[in-house]
């Protein structure tokens, strides 16, 4: 199919077509965006339950964000999952560097 069927199609299209499709898309990015929190959380070794206290998050509502489900804000919610997960890579991260600096200065 060129472009300008698929504009043909889309111009032609109703309007519940047109909002299936977009709620179709919307579904698909929150599952998305789910999967790669909960890929990113347990590559961490982080419990659900840690995530909700630090962000003081309700646990269902994080179990409905990872599964891709629709909640109420989102985006902030995201944002906070996230900023968790980087902390927690950053501690990591900062422990790794202390233990090669502490090798160094043993050696």
């Amino acid at each position: 199919m060129n472009l300008v069927s698929l504009l043909n199609e889309r111009q032609s299209e109703s309007l519940e077509e047109r909002m299936e499709r977009f709620s179709i898309k919307r579904i698909m990015k929150w599952r998305i965006e789910g999967e790669q929190l909960l890929e990113r959380r347990k590559k961490l070794k982080l419990t659900r339950a840690y995530i909700s206290r630090e962000t003081s998050i309700g646990y269902t509502r994080l179990t409905r964000l990872e599964e891709g489900l629709p909640i109420r804000d989102a985006k902030i919610i995201i944002r906070a999952y996230e900023m968790v997960l980087e902390i927690e890579e950053m501690n990591i991260e900062n422990t790794s560097l202390l233990q090669q600096l502490n090798n160094l200065t043993t050696n």
